[in-house]
């Protein structure tokens, strides 16, 4: 659509990503981003305290990034680096993409009313997320809907028309409980019945 797109993500990975970026064509570039956890094991205190002492790097990093690419918006993708990044985050140029529901909890609450100060707006993928992030205080009119995008495959899709075959259907997202798959597929079972 005519913009030019840079991505930043994170040199704790298996690089997989930076790879499927430049199969593409597009341009990536690798920081020490991670997180600060509020969890208090051993792993988690190991993985912050590596991240507080590659925090100065991070934001000599970052600062080159935005000095070089001068960027007109950044999308960001998770809170945690918000948090990492919070001295460069401007209103007018900020925005935080979400695709998870948070809990309604005191100290989620601190953050997202301080990350509404220093942002432009929110994008939740859905409307079950555009309401989480409004539990959290935010404002409405700080918090978009987009969708995620699809191709409609129907077209596409052999045997897609009515009797045909068998329907496939298939996820995409991270299966975790807390997304209900479980009723998805109890439901399936209780159907399954009446379709030969």
């Amino acid at each position: 659509a005519g913009h030019e797109v840079r991505f930043v993500t994170s040199r704790w990975n298996d690089g997989n990503y930076m790879e499927r970026l430049h199969a593409l064509g597009l341009t990536g570039q690798r920081m020490d981003l991670g997180s600060i956890s509020a969890t208090m094991n051993r792993s988690s205190l190991w993985m912050t305290w590596c991240q507080l002492i590659r925090l100065p790097g991070l934001w000599a990093d970052y600062r080159r990034f935005l000095r070089e690419q001068r960027p007109e918006r950044v999308v960001h993708t998770s809170w945690h680096h918000l948090l990492l990044l919070w001295p460069f985050l401007k209103p007018e140029r900020d925005w935080y993409w979400i695709h998870e529901v948070l809990p309604d909890k005191a100290h989620y609450r601190a953050v997202f009313a301080r990350l509404a100060r220093r942002l432009a707006g929110f994008v939740p993928v859905s409307e079950a997320v555009g309401r989480a992030v409004r539990a959290l205080r935010v404002p409405g009119e700080k918090v978009h809907v987009v969708h995620n995008g699809l191709t409609d495959l129907s077209a596409a899709s052999p045997g897609s028309e009515k009797g045909m075959g068998s329907v496939r259907i298939g996820i995409v997202g991270q299966v975790e409980p807390w997304k209900g798959h479980h009723h998805l597929l109890s439901a399936f079972a209780g159907i399954s019945s009446q379709f030969p």
